[in-house]
């Protein structure tokens, strides 16, 4: 019974890595340099898994706590589709995971340093391809975790899409945009994956994405509908959902100067 709530557990990761609770923040210094983060909060993974009849199953592991960070250098040989400039943009990154069942906490979060601005939308890519391999790997080291991990065989579905697929995120030294890029977004009913999410959020599970952005000096000039300034002006909250994404578009996009 163990072994197949494992495998279901292993089904929702797969599907729902990077999705219900999602909080990135992205830090700019003057220098151009900065960090960014981005936190996946999966605890109703485990809520939905109790509310499907697996309570029973996760009695074992309800003591199950695991709560560790681990440099992105050490699964470098085994990113086997990622070129060497990608391999040396996050050598320098990490991955924590903090899980506790009983709970019902799993958050996953990915940290990695940029030299340029230029290097933050690479990185945002790049979290989304390394980011379910990574966490298989991590899964590893919890006892009676780790096995029976392998991910199922999804068809289409193993093809994951993130609603920045469809839009166009710049950053320059004076600006930063977010814009719908309309001409794609035309085809998202051609989307099997974010349609499936969409219907994910219809059975009680939302999504939510929280962005936010700490610069070295006031942001002016501000627009978008979602956006949320700081007193000093220096950090901007962007949230938004799934459910903003279908229905209004238009609420995920903003620019602003600094």
């Amino acid at each position: 019974m163990k072994k197949l709530f494992i495998s279901i557990l292993a089904a929702s990761l797969f599907l729902l890595t990077g999705c219900l609770d999602n909080i990135q923040e992205i830090t700019i210094h003057k220098d151009g340099s900065g960090e960014i983060s981005s936190l996946s909060k999966m605890g109703a993974v485990f809520k939905l898994a109790k509310a499907m009849g697996g309570k029973d199953a996760m009695k074992d592991l309800e003591d199950k706590k695991f709560d560790t960070t681990f440099s992105l250098g050490l699964f470098l040989d085994s990113m086997k589709t990622l070129t060497a400039d990608e391999k040396a943009l996050i050598k320098d990154g990490k991955i924590g995971i903090n899980l506790n069942m009983a709970k019902d906490v799993f958050d996953t979060k990915f940290t990695m340093p940029f030299s340029n601005l230029n290097d933050i939308e690479k990185l945002n890519s790049l979290i989304h391809k390394i980011g379910r391999g990574a966490l298989k790997e991590q899964m590893k080291n919890i006892p009676d975790m780790g096995k029976g991990m392998d991910m199922p065989d999804l068809g289409e579905m193993s093809k994951p899409s993130y609603i920045e697929d469809y839009f166009n995120f710049s950053f320059s030294k004076h600006k930063i945009e977010r814009s719908l890029d309309k001409e794609k977004y035309k085809t998202i009913g051609d989307d099997k994956y974010l349609q499936m999410m969409k219907k994910g959020t219809a059975m009680g599970l939302p999504i939510s994405y929280t962005l936010i952005i700490n610069l070295p000096r006031k942001a002016r000039k501000v627009k978008g509908e979602n956006v949320k300034l700081s007193e000093d002006g220096k950090k901007l909250t962007i949230k938004t959902s799934l459910e903003d994404f279908f229905e209004h578009p238009e609420k995920l996009e903003f620019k602003f100067k600094y």
